[in-house]
């Protein structure tokens, strides 16, 4: 079972009171300053998510996992950044149908299978996508958030405008 969440933190909520218009936040801001929080990954009973001493970029964790997921299948292994500090990796490990999920931040792995990561990592990126723009409506207008997250890929092209 793989279980994926978000919990916003409070300065982040702090934070987006003050934006007017999120259709103009640039991708920098968008990938490492917005929508920071808790990030919750567990994977057939390992618990590699993040809570509590750093604010994770959710819409950055989202779509790079999705897209480190979906590499797997030309590649047998696939390595992101999961804390803003960047000193933190997540490692995704293709064996057959498998995926081992790993960390550098803490021991042990979760074994699961490729379609069932790929399937849970790209419902995480859908739900994060259509809850911050339910959230913030003016982010549907951002043209950098094509760019950088797999909006089209995810079959989620007509949310924005």
């Amino acid at each position: 079972m793989i279980e994926i969440q978000y919990r916003f933190h409070p300065s982040w909520e702090n934070k987006a009171k003050d934006i007017e218009d999120f259709s103009k936040l640039t991708d920098l801001y968008l990938l490492h300053s917005a929508f920071g929080g808790d990030q919750f990954l567990v994977v057939n009973g390992f618990d590699c998510g993040i809570v509590g001493g750093y604010e994770i970029s959710i819409l950055d964790f989202a779509g790079s996992l999705f897209n480190a997921v979906r590499s797997l299948s030309t590649c047998t292994t696939a390595v992101f950044p999961y804390t803003i500090d960047e000193d933190e990796d997540l490692r995704l490990t293709r064996e057959g149908q498998n995926v081992v999920v790993g960390s550098t931040y803490v021991a042990g792995s979760g074994l699961c299978d490729y379609d069932e990561l790929l399937a849970a990592a790209a419902d995480y990126a859908k739900r994060v996508l259509i809850d911050f723009v339910r959230l913030y409506p003016t982010l549907a207008m951002n043209p950098v958030l094509r760019k950088i997250y797999p909006v089209d890929d995810l079959g989620l092209g007509s949310l924005l405008r």
